[in-house]
């Protein structure tokens, strides 16, 4: 008689664990909550600025003040007959695939970073022997007539940046191929 009352206690005791321990985990697993947030900006935001004057467009890309720092190159695209000179304290000159680069070399190492709130220095394309409006002897330019008439030419200037990465030794480097791989969503928590 004794072992069958420890039995049905014993039992009495499990059913009562197993009953309460049920609505205590849905209490923790339903009831928690987080407070707050944080907004985390990655990568970086360049911004071009173009001025035009005397026959010379000037770029200068701009990293905007939350983003991370960035390695700039730049390619220049020209239609016309005229002839055009690439030039820009802290460029390169055309490096064998079109760029120029903002930096002293096209090597990892040469290359200048351009930090948050960092402007380049301007990359200026000046348009050459563009005709003048009038001629020595005061008759006006068929030339620059033509020009002024509707004759097109164009000038674009193609930048791209890439954020600085780092060799195992620390040394920077620019990887030119990397993509842009978007992962879940562009907005933090509102708390």
């Amino acid at each position: 008689m004794r072992k069958r009352n420890l039995i049905l206690i014993a039992l009495v005791f499990t059913l009562i664990i197993c009953a309460t321990i049920q609505p205590a985990i849905a209490y923790f697993t339903t009831f928690v909550t987080a407070k707050g947030g944080y907004v985390i900006k990655l990568g970086d935001t360049t911004k071009v600025k173009e001025t035009f004057s005397n026959w010379t467009k000037a770029v200068t890309i701009s990293n905007d003040k939350d983003s991370e720092p960035v390695f700039i190159r730049a390619k220049v695209r020209y239609e016309g007959k005229y002839t055009i000179e690439v030039s820009g304290d802290g460029w390169t000159v055309e490096q064998g695939d079109g760029y120029y680069y903002y930096g002293s070399s096209a090597a990892d190492t040469g290359l200048t970073i351009l930090e948050a709130s960092k402007d380049t220095a301007p990359l200026k394309v000046e348009i050459k022997d563009v005709p003048v409006a009038v001629n020595e002897d005061g008759t006006e330019n068929q030339d620059y007539k033509q020009l002024k008439d509707g004759e097109s030419f164009s000038v674009v200037v193609v930048y791209e940046s890439t954020p600085v990465r780092y060799h195992e030794d620390g040394t920077a480097y620019a990887d030119w191929d990397a993509e842009l791989v978007e992962i879940g969503s562009t907005s933090g928590g509102n708390g």
